[in-house]
């Protein structure tokens, strides 16, 4: 399982939340969206972020409300700021935090996923139950490709398959409204089975 979060952790463009400070800038009132570029070529695309709740209702009234926001991240960058938003409340904390979902594409923009800002350890956060699902599966050659969606903040996602199969991703988390396609390589033959899971 820790190998899908070295992978992660290591990729050369993504998304970050961090709470503001001396080591990434802003103040301690704030949640930093910074980007990272350590490809070759610049990071073109647009997110939206600010405060979601976890099952993805509505928001109206929220502290920092989800805004439309366009990245440029020259090449070789290792943090660049792009937004800041103010601490959500403690009571928006409970049910929701600060997320950042790409919505199109652009140049380097397939290599990101969504992030939320975690207040705290995954086990103290009241999550709700989410039931992320297959939405699409389509083989292309031996191999299975797999489109996730999910109703809720999800935890984990995984696939349930036999100990042999090896998704190019597995025990990601997923925004609301976020979907992500995996391919799982010789797995054509299990298109009929396939199904996802979530930590609980």
């Amino acid at each position: 399982i820790s190998y899908y979060a070295v992978r992660r952790a290591l990729a050369p463009r993504k998304l970050l939340l961090r709470r503001g400070g001396a080591a990434f800038g802003g103040t301690e009132g704030d949640i930093l969206l910074l980007a990272i570029n350590a490809g070759d070529s610049p990071l073109r695309c647009t997110v939206e972020a600010g405060y979601r709740r976890y099952d993805g209702t509505d928001t109206t009234g929220a502290t920092s409300p989800v805004r439309t926001i366009y990245i440029d991240v020259p090449p070789r960058t290792k943090g660049a700021l792009v937004a800041t938003f103010p601490m959500p409340t403690a009571e928006e904390l409970r049910s929701g935090t600060i997320m950042a979902m790409p919505v199109s594409g652009g140049e380097g923009a397939d290599d990101l996923e969504g992030v939320a800002w975690r207040s705290g350890p995954h086990r103290s956060i009241d999550w709700p139950a989410a039931s992320p699902r297959v939405v699409r599966a389509e083989t292309d050659g031996d191999d299975l490709v797999v489109t996730i969606e999910t109703d809720a903040y999800a935890h984990a996602v995984h696939f349930l398959l036999g100990d042999d199969a090896r998704p190019d991703d597995n025990y990601f988390d997923l925004l609301p409204g976020e979907r992500r396609v995996v391919r799982v390589p010789g797995a054509a033959r299990d298109t009929a089975r396939i199904a996802v899971d979530a930590w609980k």
